[in-house]
């Protein structure tokens, strides 16, 4: 098994170049480790508004209009004779969805 005293000696060194695209010349480190997280955001909001069709940025006005249009679109209406009942569909999970407004 080769040891370190078996290895060549070599010497490190270090070159400081700055960024020139800022005025103190820093430059970025780890925005590889960011990518995901733009996807991960949106994908955790579609999944609990209940539709993809949300396009980024997930403004509050982007998100709550996609809700409204998903809610509006799959909700049906029932009018009894006090109550209006509104049925959604059912979520991945198992649970129905609805809500009563009484009169």
């Amino acid at each position: 098994m080769p040891h370190a005293h078996d290895l060549p000696s070599f010497k490190v060194g270090l070159t400081e170049t700055k960024a020139p695209s800022n005025p103190l010349g820093i430059k970025g480190c780890g925005e590889a480790g960011a990518i995901a997280s733009p996807a991960a955001v949106i994908n955790a909001i579609t999944d609990a508004i209940g539709t993809e069709d949300l396009a980024m940025p997930a403004t509050a006005q982007a998100v709550w209009s996609a809700a409204h249009a998903y809610a509006t679109a799959s909700c049906r209406v029932i009018q009894g004779d006090s109550d209006v009942q509104f049925h959604f569909p059912s979520s991945d999970n198992g649970s129905s969805g609805g809500g009563t407004a009484g009169a």
